[in-house]
């Protein structure tokens, strides 16, 4: 299982329910490493998107029923990892809660770390970096299109 996140420095992945910012690298990013793939998230991540992701496995968590042919609806992330255990790979897209609930089940993770502090009202868990292996690193600077630089990583938890 992995998790794909994106957060500043402070750890911080959002603020009344949307992304602090908005770039474009970190977009293809998310939709590189999540594309064929099943997403879980949790309903509010769901609504900030405002619709299922093409060409993934849409699994929304949630006790109530989501209406929509393009979604599966879990009621909890047992049913959803059940929902999607024939893929090779299961990306945990959030919110927070649902990170908190499953940082300690994940194998990998992809991190966005956007290098500005900005205070928000939802944070990334705190994972042990001991723990984790890093087996990617890449630096995107400042561009026309992003106001940001950031740092995009793969993580890969050791003894697993």
């Amino acid at each position: 299982m992995s998790i794909i996140a994106s957060f500043e420095n402070n750890h911080f992945i959002g603020l009344k329910n949307s992304m602090m910012w908005k770039l474009p690298i970190d977009l293809s990013w998310f939709k590189k490493n999540t594309i064929n793939k099943p997403v879980i998230m949790g309903r509010m991540t769901f609504e900030s998107i405002g619709c299922a992701l093409p060409k993934r496995l849409n699994i929304v968590v949630s006790s109530n029923p989501i209406n929509s042919k393009h979604i599966k609806w879990a009621q909890s992330l047992d049913e959803a990892i059940e929902i999607s255990s024939t893929f090779n790979e299961i990306m945990i897209i959030g919110g927070a809660s649902i990170y908190e609930q499953m940082i300690h089940y994940a194998d990998l993770l992809y991190l966005t770390h956007v290098n500005v502090s900005i205070n928000g009202d939802k944070k990334f868990p705190y994972y042990n970096i001991n723990e984790w292996e890093l087996i990617f690193n890449k630096f995107h600077s400042v561009d026309q299109e992003n106001i940001y630089s950031c740092n995009f990583q793969i993580l890969r938890r050791y003894n697993k």
